[in-house]
C-alpha cells in the first residue's frame, strides 16, 4: 500500500534529524552531542549550516597561506563544493521533510544553505571579487561594471534529475577561465583552469584522473541535449549536419559538457535562454580539455550582465571545430 505523503514526510523528518546529528558528530567530533539529541530540526539546520560555512573558510584561509597556483585553487574549490553539496545530499535522502514547519520548501532550503556556503568560502579569500549567484542581486549590472573578474555560482542545476549540479566559476573579461562542477547523485566531480599551464580533471571516490575531449577519426559523433530536448527540430538538425551516428541519452548541460571534456561525447545542444551560472564553471572544464562552445550564430558565448538578465542564448558545444562546423549553426535554431 502506497504510504501518504503526511508518513512519508514524518519517515523523512526523522532521517533528516538522524543526518543532521551525524553531521555535527563529523563536524565536531571531539564534543558532547547528547544535549542536541532532542533538538528540533529548525534548531539544528542554521547550526550546521554555520559549522559548514566554517569549514569551508578554514578550507580557503588553507589555500591562501600555500602557493596560490592554478592547481592549488582548483583543488581548493573542489573541497570547498563537496562541502557545500551536503545539505543537498540530505535533502535527496529525505526530500519530504519539512521540520515541522508550515510552508517549508525542502528543495529551496537545501538551495539556500549550498548557496549561503559557498559565499562564505569565496568571500574568506583577501582578493574581493562580487559573488553573483542564481538570484542575482537587481544591481548586477552597476555590480559588474568596474569588475574585470567575479565569481558565478549555482547551488543547485537540474535538482530534479538525477545529473544535478552545483558549480563554480570564476569569469575573466567575460570568460570563463576556471570552474568546478558536482554532481552529488553522481559522485562525480570535474575541474579545469584555462590558459598557460592549464588542466581539466575528473574526480570520483575512487580516483582523480586528467581528461581531454577525444577526436574521433571515423567522424561517428555521439551528441546529447538538455532534458525533454531531445524531440526538437533543433537537435534533429543537429544530428543530420553533424553526421551524428548515435544519440546520447538526454542531461543537462553541466553534466552533458563535462562528458565532453572526459571523451565520451562529441556534440550538445542547448535550445533554450539558460543561466549563465549554470553553464560557466563547466563550460570552463570543456575549454581546460581543450573543446569549444558557440552561441547558435557561431558567435563568441561571453558571461556577464545582458541589462540585469544573466542568461546565455542557446548554443552548441563540440570537441573540436570539426565538430561544430560552424557553417552548419544557423541551421540549427528549431
Amino acid at each position: 500500500m502506497t504510504k501518504s505523503w503526511i508518513t512519508r514526510g514524518h519517515e523523512d523528518d526523522d532521517k533528516l534529524h538522524a543526518a543532521l546529528l551525524a553531521r555535527l558528530k563529523a563536524l565536531q567530533p571531539f564534543g558532547d552531542h547528547t544535549s542536541f539529541e532532542h533538538e528540533k530540526i529548525r534548531d539544528l539546520r542554521p547550526r550546521i549550516t554555520a559549522l559548514e560555512q566554517d569549514a569551508v573558510q578554514k578550507i580557503m584561509r588553507a589555500y591562501q597561506s600555500g602557493p596560490h597556483t592554478k592547481r592549488a585553487l582548483s583543488d581548493a574549490l573542489v573541497k570547498v563544493i563537496e562541502v557545500a553539496a551536503q545539505p543537498l545530499n540530505r535533502y535527496f535522502a529525505a526530500p519530504n521533510a519539512s521540520g515541522d514547519v508550515l510552508g517549508f520548501n525542502p528543495a529551496n532550503e537545501a538551495r539556500d544553505e549550498v548557496r549561503e556556503i559557498i559565499r562564505a568560502g569565496l568571500a574568506t579569500l583577501k582578493t574581493k571579487m562580487p559573488i553573483i549567484t542564481d538570484r542575482p542581486q537587481s544591481d548586477v549590472e552597476q555590480t559588474l561594471r568596474y569588475a574585470n573578474r567575479f565569481w558565478l555560482v549555482s547551488p543547485v542545476d537540474a535538482i530534479d534529475h538525477d545529473d544535478a549540479s552545483i558549480s563554480i566559476a570564476l569569469i575573466d573579461r567575460g570568460k570563463p577561465i576556471a570552474g568546478v562542477v558536482h554532481f552529488p547523485k553522481l559522485g562525480r566531480t570535474y575541474a579545469g583552469t584555462v590558459g598557460d599551464n592549464g588542466f581539466a580533471f575528473a574526480k570520483t571516490a575512487h580516483r582523480t584522473r586528467k581528461i581531454h575531449v577525444k577526436l574521433r577519426e571515423d567522424f561517428r559523433r555521439v551528441a546529447a541535449t538538455d532534458h525533454n530536448a531531445g524531440t526538437s527540430n533543433a537537435f534533429a538538425d543537429l544530428r543530420r549536419t553533424h553526421h551524428v551516428k548515435r544519440r546520447f541519452a538526454e542531461a543537462s548541460a553541466p553534466y552533458g559538457l563535462c562528458r565532453m571534456a572526459q571523451g565520451t561525447l562529441d556534440a550538445y545542444l542547448e535550445t533554450d535562454l539558460v543561466q549563465q551560472a549554470a553553464v560557466a564553471a563547466s563550460h570552463a572544464v570543456l575549454s581546460a580539455a581543450g573543446g569549444t562552445l558557440m552561441a547558435m550564430d557561431g558567435k563568441p558565448v561571453t558571461y556577464g550582465p545582458q541589462g540585469r538578465v544573466l542568461a546565455l542564448p542557446p548554443f552548441v558545444a563540440g570537441s573540436d571545430e570539426d565538430a561544430l562546423k560552424a557553417r552548419y549553426i544557423a541551421r540549427l535554431v528549431a
